[in-house]
C-alpha cells in the first residue's frame, strides 16, 4: 500500500482501507501516540519530520532515565583527532 508514495498520499489510502477505516482525527491520535507529528508527516518534509521524531524520542528516553540524553551530535573531526592521537602515542611507545 505504501510503495514509493509520499506520506501525504499513503496516509489517506491507509485511513480509508477497509481494515482500518478511521477518521483523520483518529489517525492523527494514533500517530501522536507513537510520537509522530501528523502535520509534519503530511507535509512530506522528511528532514523536519526526522529531526522532530528524534527529539521526541530522546525526550521520552531522558524523562524515563531522569537525566539528559546525548543526541549523538558529535564533532566528527574531534573524534577522529582523538583516535589519531591515541594511535600516534601507541606507535611512539612501541618505537622507544
Amino acid at each position: 500500500m505504501i510503495g514509493g508514495a509520499a506520506p501525504s498520499s499513503y496516509l489517506d489510502k491507509l485511513r480509508s482501507h477497509a481494515q482500518v477505516d478511521v477518521t483523520e482525527q483518529e489517525q492523527d491520535g494514533i500517530l501522536e501516540s507513537h510520537l509522530i507529528s501528523s502535520d509534519l508527516l503530511r507535509s512530506d518534509d522528511f528532514e523536519q519530520f526526522y529531526h522532530d521524531r528524534k527529539k521526541r524520542l530522546l525526550d521520552l528516553i531522558a524523562d524515563a532515565m531522569g537525566r539528559p540524553v546525548d543526541d549523538g551530535a558529535v564533532d566528527a573531526d574531534a573524534r577522529y583527532e582523538d583516535d589519531d592521537d591515541d594511535d600516534e602515542d601507541d606507535s611512539d611507545e612501541s618505537e622507544g
